[in-house]
């Protein structure tokens, strides 16, 4: 059986974006929005997609843009407040995601009890949100330093709104983290949040890897849910079923039915 399968107890899992409203002490915090205003919100979003079907969800702190490493102990409490909350009454299988904090991903993932988080393990990256190195060795060491070997990653291989300064191939990239890293999932995203990857790079890194589970994990629409189905061991959905398509936006009921519906057709 693979993780995937046991995680979630079906091949292909269809997992849920729940985009937390900007947290105490980011630039777009409104300060009208009470801890119990933000929980509240992220509530109904986690509603919605259990309602319209989907298989898990994926919390993330999306509106803390831009992003910073590590974050401050004012999203941290707030976060862990807020995905305790809302896990406990959706009961659909969770994961976690500090962006852009790896320690506070997985402190989180497991206090929570999380089944799984999605994070970077490693990678060198330039863009829009700066500079970026990851240690894995250090990673690693946290993780087995709170007892939290057994918590599965889904790992980011590739960065968003940002180049990788690593030359290799990502084919020489997946096989290496594999190799030395061992994460539950690999995750394969667009460029941006909202777009996705090429289906021709899933499809060959599948066969390439047919014994490692590998999530397309931005860009998925109506349009190509079916497709990178095929070629892939599930995907996350995101800004596609928000409001007119916005990341920013709130879920839209009948984007997210909509999309289930074409997804199971």
């Amino acid at each position: 059986m693979t993780r995937v399968k046991e995680i979630f107890k079906k091949e292909k899992p269809i997992i849920g974006m729940v985009h937390l409203l900007p947290l105490p002490g980011t630039p777009y915090y409104d300060n009208k929005y009470t801890p119990s205003m933000i929980e509240e919100e992220a509530l109904k979003e986690a509603q919605k997609l259990k309602a319209a079907g989907f298989d898990a969800i994926l919390f993330a702190n999306e509106g803390d843009r831009p992003y910073e490493s590590p974050v401050g102990p004012e999203v941290v409490s707030l976060y862990s407040r807020v995905a305790y909350k809302v896990s406990r009454e959706v009961k659909l299988p969770f994961g976690i995601g500090v962006l852009m904090d790896t320690e506070a991903t997985l402190a989180l993932g497991k206090s929570l009890e999380a089944d799984f988080v999605r994070m970077y393990l490693s990678g060198v990256f330039a863009g829009t949100f700066g500079f970026q190195a990851l240690d894995p060795g250090k990673i690693i060491r946290y993780k087995k330093k709170i007892n939290a070997m057994n918590l599965p990653v889904f790992c980011n291989v590739t960065p968003h709104a940002a180049t990788s300064l690593d030359t290799r191939t990502i084919e020489e990239i997946v096989d290496s983290i594999i190799l030395i890293l061992k994460p539950e999932v690999i995750l394969i995203p667009g460029p941006r949040a909202g777009l996705p990857p090429k289906m021709e790079i899933v499809s060959n890194l599948k066969n390439r890897f047919p014994d490692q589970d590998i999530i397309i994990s931005s860009g998925i629409s109506v349009e190509n849910v079916k497709e990178a189905l095929k070629v892939s061991d599930g995907v996350i959905v995101g800004t596609s079923i928000k409001k007119d398509g916005i990341l920013w936006n709130h879920i839209d009921p009948e984007r997210a039915k909509k999309f289930m519906e074409v997804a199971l057709r």
